[in-house]
């Protein structure tokens, strides 16, 4: 091939790729950065291009059981047995370290504590590392505000350092604190704190049958880093004012030990759960549990299992939480919820169950809790919905085929047959379950500060989902079921393929888009508002108008009683658990039971309202000579003042008889009346017209005359003077 061969347009374009030959093109063209970096894209003699950094995932050594279990991944999971729904006369009872509660009693934290303490069921939630100074918060984010709505009849009791209340601000490193929903709340008798007052502890002593006393303690032991504000050093700091210069650490051991052997010497069951921060397995809280007759009662009634870590940056399988309970007492379930499924937080939650007879050394009948409905049969749009679940549940399990089947039994064979009369009973049953099923998951509960509206529930999701994707790629164990749930509900099927830095990008972002929503939250709610009341007047046929200011009337009426109830302090009310009753001879009786509660109260309301039964018109002669209802010739004697009294009727009765008499009134004529009402009462001049005219249709015994006095009567009875009623009375016995 000559040169001249190699001419023409191709080659030029395989010239200036390749940067071969002499072409004039090339020797005169500028190529820039762009093109050449085009150009030597994927050459190996391209020395100047820069090589990716291969950058390798350290790879998490996992632990395998003997059957080839991968006991690493399982670790971020349930331990133990499942949390199922509670059983009935059983108290559940919960732990877990909540490594700092927000402040601002709307962040999502705290609302997703509340809700957990609902829906898992729980009687006693157990907290530690509250991390908040409860008496440098505003009204707004106190307790009580946070559970409006929610945990209704609970009683809560916070410990905390308050040694140094003038140098702390709201956030305060430490802190315990117990939750007491209605099942336990009502049956507390007394409670307690760590009494240095560095809020190491605090207590609650429930009450069973007469004698039998329980009491639930939580307690944090601190570990000691570095740094003014941790809890070491404030248990430090407030040991040292005291004069007590001891180990914060070994205070706590010895203080404990000492409270617990009172409350024993006191006859209480004790169960205390605690952030030991330290295996409490083989550590010192062990060896002092055990030396006061306690033990750990989730692993010791799973010894056969191995627990894993309770805090996620603990990577050598050390549970560092617990719960503790007398020799006495025994569980019937226990477990470790995986990472995550509580409120959100670097440790996992511990969760124990024990029958009433054991609690409360009686089986009682459990408490009815007072529930807000979540089917609002205001709403139309939520009873379509609810209707149309119900249709298809009934459908999908073969419930209507059971039914008709049943229906057409009924036509041809006799109703009294067993076996149809335990079809209709299972049928029944059934339909119970599926309904109840339903309406439990028809809707949310919303009932927080910020306005709720389908449109803001998304951008909380998101952010739910980041922290938690977040908390997956920083080595933490959190449950990848509950990622996958919430990646169902935003939409975002690619959240687990991003890594660490994408992930706090998209949080940032989700945080933004939510704090710009919070803006348009009560547009919102007012738009959620507006279509509710649309769907009611379609349905009802009425005005939107109307329908509309309805609720936004019922709405500022919920919040000005809501104010009203925190001012009073009587945002719930208990149950009765419990009953004084005491006999005629002073004993006094504790009623526990609802028989025998209820046989007391009927015994107090008889003799309430049972007190005239001694008296002399209850008596003989009396009660036989005017009777029950004084409809007797001898009370209307007493009325004429012509009744005598038998001689051994009470003296005081006799004096009471005679001033029961009717008085003697005279008979004069209507003149006269008419005379006096013009000296006594000038009102009534104005209405001489209108009694004029009721006399004249009066006397020719007109019915609509009597009816017009009786009513000129009725409308100055409270208004005139005696004398215009007797007037009116005095005319209508005379003349009807």
């Amino acid at each position: 091939m000559t040169e001249d061969d190699r001419t023409g347009p191709t080659w030029d374009q395989f010239r200036v790729k390749h940067n071969w030959g002499t072409g004039k093109e090339n020797s005169t063209r500028h190529e820039s950065k762009k093109a050449r970096k085009k150009r030597l894209k994927g050459m190996s003699q391209n020395s100047k291009k820069k090589k990716k950094k291969k950058t390798q995932r350290q790879r998490e050594l996992q632990q395998f059981s003997l059957d080839g279990e991968n006991i690493t991944l399982n670790d971020a999971e349930e331990f133990a047995d499942k949390m199922r729904d509670k059983p009935a006369n059983t108290v559940r009872l919960a732990l877990q370290n909540e490594q700092l509660i927000p402040a601002n009693a709307r962040h999502y934290k705290s609302r997703q504590l509340i809700n957990h303490i609902s829906q898992a069921q729980l009687d006693v939630l157990l907290m530690n590392e509250v991390g908040l100074n409860w008496r440098a918060l505003s009204a707004e984010n106190q307790w009580i505000e946070r559970i409006t709505g929610k945990l209704q009849g609970s009683k809560a009791v916070f410990a905390h350092n308050t040694t140094e209340l003038n140098t702390t601000d709201e956030i305060q490193y430490g802190g315990v604190g117990i939750v007491a929903t209605q099942e336990i709340a009502n049956r507390i008798i007394s409670t307690g704190r760590d009494p240095k007052r560095l809020g190491r502890w605090t207590w609650i002593r429930i009450q069973g049958k007469e004698g039998h006393t329980t009491r639930i303690a939580t307690a944090y032991r601190p570990w000691e880093s570095p740094g003014a504000s941790t809890v070491f050093h404030q248990q430090a700091r407030g040991l040292s004012k005291t004069g007590d210069h001891r180990n914060p650490i070994d205070a706590l051991t010895q203080d404990l030990a000492d409270a617990i052997n009172e409350w024993k010497e006191a006859g209480d069951h004790i169960i205390i759960g605690m952030d030991a921060n330290e295996d409490v397995r083989t550590g010192d809280i062990n060896a002092l549990f055990e030396g006061l007759g306690l033990r750990e009662a989730i692993l010791d009634k799973h010894k056969d299992k191995s627990p894993p870590a309770t805090q996620n940056r603990n990577t050598k399988r050390q549970p560092i939480d617990g719960i503790w309970v007398s020799a006495c007492i025994s569980i019937s379930a226990g477990g470790y919820l995986a990472f995550g499924d509580a409120c959100p937080s670097d440790h996992r939650m511990l969760w124990i169950e024990i029958q009433y007879s054991i609690a409360f050394g009686q089986k009682s009948p459990e408490i009815a809790k007072i529930t807000p409905k979540r089917l609002k049969t205001s709403d139309p749009r939520l009873v379509k919905k609810y209707n149309l679940r119900v249709k298809k549940a009934m459908r999908d399990n073969g419930f209507r085929k059971r039914y008709e089947l049943l229906k057409k039994q009924t036509e041809f064979e006799s109703w009294n047959e067993e076996m149809m009369i335990e079809q209709y009973d299972q049928l029944d049953s059934d339909d119970r379950v599926i309904r109840d099923n339903i309406e439990r998951g028809i809707r949310k509960l919303t009932m927080g500060g910020i306005p709720w509206s389908p449109k803001l529930q998304p951008f909380r999701d998101a952010i739910e989902l980041w922290k938690m994707i977040r908390r997956k790629r920083k080595g933490m164990k959190i449950s990848v079921k509950r990622i996958r749930r919430f990646m169902i509900k935003t939409q975002i099927r690619d959240a687990l393929t991003n890594d660490l830095e994408q992930v706090e990008i998209r949080l940032t972002q989700a945080c933004k888009a939510y704090k710009k929503a919070t803006k348009s939250a009560g547009v919102w709610r007012n738009d959620f508002l507006e279509s509710l009341a649309e769907a009611k007047a379609e349905k009802k046929g009425t005005d939107t108008a109307k329908e509309l200011k309805s609720l936004l009337q019922i709405e500022k009426q919920r919040r000005q009683a809501r104010s009203i109830k925190r001012m009073r302090g009587k945002l719930g009310t208990g149950q009765v658990t419990k009953v004084y009753q005491t006999d005629e001879d002073g004993t006094r009786i504790v009623c526990e039971t609802q028989v025998t509660m209820v046989k007391a109260f009927h015994k107090e309301n008889d003799s309430r309202f049972s007190q005239t039964g001694s008296t002399p018109p209850m008596k003989t002669p009396l009660v036989e000579d005017l009777g029950y209802l004084a409809e007797t010739e001898m009370a209307e004697q007493v009325l004429e003042g012509t009744y005598e009294p038998a001689p051994d009727v009470d003296q005081y009765a006799k004096e009471l008889l005679h001033e029961l008499r009717r008085p003697m009134r005279p008979k004069t004529k209507p003149d006269k009346y008419n005379s006096n009402r013009r000296r006594t009462c000038p009102r009534m001049e104005t209405h001489q017209g209108e009694i004029s005219r009721v006399f004249r249709a009066f006397n020719g015994r007109s019915q609509s005359g009597f009816a017009r006095l009786y009513s000129c009567r009725n409308r100055y009875l409270h208004e005139e003077p005696p004398i215009y009623q007797r007037f009116c009375t005095e005319i209508m016995e005379t003349h009807y």
